[in-house]
């Protein structure tokens, strides 16, 4: 009798360790997880081509392939940027969909300075939008995208 109380307290332990232990990956981590990766409203981030033309992020965005996006700052690191169109214009090679955004409040202060890169797919997105809907840590970034998610990312460092 004494055997069987000590083994179901046992029991009782482990499946109470196991129950804490899910909510902790499942819930508590994720959340205070610094490399968390986030596009809200992908419907309201509104994106301006080089040329002029207003475009949702969700417009631009294929679901059914993968998106590769380059998100920089004109004020990064020219050679970390550099990289980056590098790994986008091979990826393009490769039949890949991507597309850069520059995140910057005018979009004259950037054609000129996007000259320099001569990438055909541009877009930039205006500050307050990218501080109401994105979640980086750090620009450059190289992202992933499918289905509304981000499925990969990577930060460009020299």
């Amino acid at each position: 009798m004494k055997k069987s109380k000590s083994l179901v307290n046992i029991l009782i332990v482990i499946v109470a360790l196991a129950i804490i232990s899910v909510i902790i990956i499942k819930f508590i981590i994720p959340r205070f997880s610094a490399s968390r990766i986030e596009i809200k409203n992908p419907t309201e981030i509104e994106l301006i081509s080089l040329d002029g033309g207003n475009f949702r992020f969700s417009e631009l965005t294929k679901n059914d392939f993968d998106n590769y996006i380059l998100f920089l700052e004109m004020d990064n690191c020219p050679s970390c940027i550099y990289k980056g169109f590098q790994d986008l214009d091979s990826l393009s090679k490769e039949g890949e969909y991507c597309f850069v955004v520059a995140v910057h409040d005018y979009i004259d202060d950037i054609k000129g300075w996007a000259e320099n890169y001569n990438f055909p797919a541009f877009y930039v997105m205006k500050k307050i939008s990218y501080y109401q809907n994105i979640n980086f840590n750090y620009m450059p970034i190289l992202i992933k995208y499918r289905k509304g998610k981000v499925k990969s990312f990577r930060y460009i460092t020299n």
